[in-house]
């Protein structure tokens, strides 16, 4: 009989994990040398069903197939109502349809009532809405702090978040916090207006005529005024011309007052509409009062399908562009931020949106499919 051999520890070791080393080279070689194995995976979580059909490691993938189910959005079931403008101007419509797909996005009903432009109205729906027990209300201050101050009040006291939009009124928004703005700067935009008319070529004494429906709605007024203040400061003769805050509505009923403002002053070199819907009906006014297109600067508010027509034409001269897509857009997340996140609670969101500008010959980029639905 042999000496016995002893085995110590290390040796023990050793033995053992070339065993296993050929034990796990053997396998894998084996394991290669196999057809692919198909191996099917059934994963389920809340809210989320997926079958996955896939190969063995360092094979093709051949088959996927997912079904996710949307979750339930977080501000679903707000309810917002947004006092407007009037349905036939395309101004207050873009403002609707940017707060409609808010609305979609966000999960939030969304409804738009319409004013006509009509300060009264404007206050009278806000009352009305509030009755309603709406989430927020978005509102435009047409009617400014003396018109709105009451129902703003009963606004606060019973929980309802309120936004502005189009014309702001900055006491409202001191006096009851929480209380948003999101538009433009409205004087700034009647200075831009009038720096771009100077531009142009006038001269002091040269006479210009501003039309407005808003010369007694001190807020709004101020779009108008910051064309009138500049176009004085530069030495121009500037008439104030006052139309019904209707005509916003109806550009027709327009027709009459500029008609007959031209027929006083045939020696005008410049004309300033302040609205988007009485800018779509330059080219309107102008023909009915026998102007030859290019005569006279007309400036105006906006890029319409009026206002590129009239541009095109020759009547309009420029627009200063403010969309109103992002202020309906805007507003209802402003909203929504506020009710379910107390944001902007002791002070309202704050957006001037700035303007633009636009001449004929930016009409190309603006008149893009890609623009169409957010421009008009």
């Amino acid at each position: 009989m042999g000496e016995e051999k002893k085995v110590n520890r290390r040796d023990y070791l050793k033995y053992t994990g070339a065993a296993i080393g050929g034990l796990v080279v053997g396998g894998a070689l084996g394991y290669l040398a196999k057809p692919a194995e198909v191996v099917k995976e059934t994963v389920t979580a809340p809210g989320v069903e997926k079958t996955v059909t896939v190969t063995a490691p360092g094979t093709t993938v051949t088959k996927i197939t997912t079904q996710t189910t949307i979750p339930r959005r977080q501000f679903e079931g707000m309810k917002v109502i947004f006092v407007s403008g009037s349905a036939s101007d395309r101004y207050s419509v873009v403002m609707r349809r940017g707060a409609e797909d808010a609305g979609k996005a966000l999960g939030i009903n969304v409804e738009v009532v319409f004013t006509e432009w009509d300060p009264k109205r404007m206050v009278q729906e806000v009352e009305a809405a509030i009755g309603r027990h709406p989430d927020g209300i978005i509102c435009m201050g047409h009617p400014g702090y003396e018109g709105y101050r009451e129902v703003f009040k009963k606004a606060y006291d019973e929980g309802i978040k309120i936004v502005l939009t189009d014309t702001d009124v900055p006491r409202l928004r001191e006096e009851f916090p929480g209380v948003g703005y999101v538009g433009f700067d409205l004087y700034q935009l009647g200075v831009i207006r009038a720096n771009v008319i100077l531009r142009l070529g006038v001269k002091p004494g040269d006479r210009a005529a501003i039309f407005s429906g808003s010369w007694d709605e001190p807020e709004r007024a101020k779009h108008p005024l910051g064309t009138y203040d500049t176009l004085v400061k530069a030495g121009l003769i500037v008439d104030k011309v006052e139309h019904p805050s209707s005509v916003y509505a109806d550009p027709s009923t327009g027709v009459p007052y500029v008609v007959g403002y031209l027929s006083a002053h045939p020696d005008v070199k410049v004309i300033s509409f302040d609205g988007t819907a009485t800018t779509g009906a330059v080219k309107m006014y102008l023909e009915a009062a026998g102007v030859k297109p290019g005569s006279i600067i007309v400036a105006g508010s906006s890029v319409t399908p009026g206002s590129v027509e009239a541009m095109r034409a020759g009547y309009l001269t420029f627009v200063v562009d403010f969309p109103p897509y992002p202020e309906g857009y805007l507003t209802v997340q402003h909203l929504a931020l506020s009710k379910y996140y107390r944001l902007f609670s002791s002070r309202g969101l704050f957006i001037d949106l700035g303007c633009d500008p636009i001449f004929a010959k930016d009409l190309e980029w603006f008149m893009s499919p890609e623009f169409d639905s957010i421009r008009y």
